[in-house]
């Protein structure tokens, strides 16, 4: 997908040129890149990175047999998306309805979209003016009608890491019988402290007897004419 901190497209390794022909492609990546046409400016253009899917069988120079399925190809576009711009009539191809949208769902239109769709391509085998090197381009593009067997690992396609869920489980609400033994229950401990206060801090309390209450009342009698007197035990 298209980022700002995404890595720098791979410009190739030393593979052979295959033979020109109409091949099916698939859309792999999409980045933009600064280039040139000529004297030009440089240009910020949008970048496709295609795979051939096309399992088609050659011998390279060491002779050894080798297949232009997963070749990567590549074609670059200017942003612009007027309906003569190259880039639009590339869209349209993958998908017919960008030509119904306004000015400005044309302009924000998500092109990581496109990414794993197949098209046609004319690509030609070119030889280099310097060297003996020959190299492969995209001349055209036109609609895949019958797709082949795809990709799944593109570089473009956002890796989605696949989570097991842990369920939350809610508490379980108390029974009417369980929340009648817990309020119970608490008033057992509360009894029970109770008890165990009374126990400790208050003395049993006993009825007073009529002979225990003569001599309680004939001891406070004689304090009390001892005190009047000044008499000190």
């Amino acid at each position: 997908m298209l980022g700002e901190n995404r890595p720098k497209l791979e410009t190739g390794g030393n593979f052979e040129a295959f033979s020109s022909g109409l091949y099916t492609l698939q859309i792999a990546d999409i980045n933009t890149a600064m280039e040139s046409y000529q004297n030009n400016a440089p240009e910020e253009k949008f970048k496709f990175t295609f795979f051939v899917l096309n399992d088609n069988k050659f011998k390279n120079a060491e002779g050894k047999e080798v297949t232009t399925k997963g070749r990567k190809l590549w074609k670059s576009f200017s942003k612009y998306v007027s309906p003569k711009a190259n880039l639009f009539q590339f869209i349209i191809l993958l998908d017919p309805n960008f030509a119904n949208l306004s000015t400005e769902e044309k302009q924000n239109y998500n092109l990581d979209d496109l990414i794993g769709k197949q098209i046609n391509a004319l690509v030609s085998k070119d030889k280099s003016k310097t060297t003996d090197i020959s190299y492969n381009n995209i001349k055209s593009f036109e609609k895949c009608e019958t797709e082949l067997e795809g990709i799944e690992d593109l570089p473009g396609k956002p890796v989605v890491t696949n989570k097991e869920s842990v369920p939350v489980t809610a508490p379980e609400e108390p029974t009417s019988e369980s929340s009648e033994d817990f309020v119970k229950n608490l008033e057992k401990q509360s009894s029970e402290f109770k008890s165990e206060k009374t126990e400790v801090t208050q003395p049993e309390l006993k009825e007073e007897t009529e002979q225990e209450k003569k001599i309680r009342e004939a001891n406070e009698a004689i304090a009390k004419i001892k005190a009047d007197a000044g008499i000190k035990d």
